[in-house]
C-alpha cells in the first residue's frame, strides 16, 4: 500500500515538472527590410547579400547582450531560442523567439523583446548611416570647392584666350565654332602657295628662253621662235638681230631678278602665315580643352550638389528601415 501511494506520488511530482517544463512562450513575427542609398550612387546593395548581412546583425552576441540587458531576460535564453531566416525569394525575413514561461509569466514578453531586439538594431544601423551619410556630405563639400576654383580658373583661361584669338562673343553662336580668323589664314596660304607657284612658272620660262639664247651663235639667234610677249603669251616668228638680242637677254636677266625678289618676298610671307596658322590652332586646341574641362567641371559640380541635397535631405527625415507584419504569439508544448 505504502509502495503504491510513493508511486502515485512520485508520478504526480514528475507530471508536474514535466508539464513545467514544456510550457514555452512562442512568438513569429514578419519583417520587411528596405534598403536605403547611403553614397552617391543609384545602385542598391545585391539583395541576397543586404538580407544575408541583416540576419547576421540581427543575431549577433553583442546586439542580444544589449537586448538581454534591456528586458532583464536571461542572454543564453534569448540566443538559444531566437531564430532569424529570410522567406524565399522575397525581401522578408522571418523572425522567432521561444522564451521559458515561468520566469516570465507575461505572454507579450516575446513580443517585447522582439520589439526591443528591432529597435536596438534600428538605432545602430541608423547611427552608421548618419555617420556614412555626414561623412560623404563633408567629402562631397571638399570637393565642391575644388571643382569650384576650378572653374573659375577655367573661365580664367577662357576670357584670355578669346581676347587672344580675338573670337567675336555673339549672342546664339557656341564657343566651340572654329576661330575665324583661322578662315582668313587658310584662304591667304592659299593664294600665297598659287602666286608662288606662278612665280615659278614664269621664273621656268625666262630661264629656259635665256639658256636657249646662251648656248645658240649669234648668226642662228635669228632663226629662233621667241615670244613677243613675255606675260601675253602669244608667240611668233620673231627676227633678232645682234642688237636687238643683247636687249632681249638683258630684260629677260631683269625681269628674272624681279621674279626671283618676289618669289623670296611670296615665300617670307607665306612661312608667316603658316606660323600664325600653326599658333591658331593650337589657340584652338587650346580653347576646346579649356571648354571641356569646364563643362566636364560644372557636370561634375551639379552631380555632386543633387547628392550632397539629397543625403542632408535623407538625415533630415525619419528613418525607415524595417516595416513589422503579422505578429503570432502562443504557448506551445516542448
Amino acid at each position: 500500500m505504502k509502495l503504491i501511494l510513493f508511486l502515485l506520488f512520485f508520478s504526480f511530482i514528475l507530471g508536474k515538472a514535466q508539464t513545467e517544463k514544456q510550457e514555452i512562450l512562442f512568438t513569429n513575427t514578419t519583417l520587411e527590410l528596405h534598403q536605403v542609398r547611403i553614397n552617391d550612387t543609384n545602385l542598391l546593395e545585391d539583395w541576397d547579400q543586404f538580407l544575408n548581412s541583416q540576419i547576421k546583425l540581427l543575431t549577433l552576441d553583442s546586439l542580444i547582450q544589449k537586448v538581454a540587458k534591456k528586458s532583464k531576460i536571461d542572454y543564453f535564453s534569448i540566443k538559444k531560442g531566437l531564430n532569424v531566416t529570410r522567406i524565399p525569394n522575397t525581401n522578408l525575413l522571418e523572425i522567432s523567439l521561444q522564451l521559458p514561461r515561468k520566469p516570465l509569466g507575461n505572454l507579450d514578453a516575446g513580443k517585447n523583446t522582439i520589439k526591443k531586439l528591432l529597435e536596438i538594431h534600428n538605432e545602430s544601423r541608423a547611427k552608421r548611416i548618419k555617420m556614412i551619410s555626414e561623412n560623404r556630405i563633408n567629402i562631397i563639400d571638399s570637393q565642391l570647392i575644388d571643382l569650384s576654383d576650378l572653374i573659375q580658373d577655367s573661365r580664367r583661361e577662357l576670357t584670355i584666350l578669346i581676347q587672344q584669338a580675338n573670337i567675336p562673343l555673339l549672342p546664339g553662336k557656341s564657343l566651340y565654332q572654329k576661330i575665324p580668323q583661322i578662315e582668313i589664314e587658310s584662304e591667304k596660304q592659299k593664294s600665297l602657295e598659287l602666286t608662288l607657284l606662278s612665280l615659278e612658272l614664269r621664273k621656268k620660262r625666262i630661264t629656259t628662253q635665256l639658256d636657249l639664247l646662251n648656248k645658240m651663235p649669234e648668226q642662228e639667234r635669228s632663226k629662233i621662235a621667241m615670244p613677243a610677249s613675255l606675260e601675253g603669251g602669244q608667240i611668233f616668228k620673231l627676227k633678232i638681230t645682234r642688237e636687238s638680242s643683247t636687249d632681249l637677254m638683258a630684260t629677260l636677266k631683269i625681269q628674272k631678278s624681279l621674279i626671283d625678289q618676289e618669289i623670296k618676298d611670296t615665300t617670307v610671307f607665306l612661312e608667316k602665315t603658316k606660323k600664325t596658322l600653326i599658333e591658331l590652332s593650337l589657340k584652338q586646341l587650346a580653347l576646346a580643352e579649356i571648354l571641356q574641362k569646364l563643362e566636364s567641371s560644372r557636370t561634375n559640380f551639379n552631380r555632386l550638389s543633387d547628392t550632397k541635397n539629397r543625403l542632408t535631405l535623407d538625415l533630415q527625415m525619419p528613418n525607415q528601415f524595417m516595416t513589422i507584419h503579422n505578429w503570432k504569439e502562443g504557448v506551445i508544448l516542448y
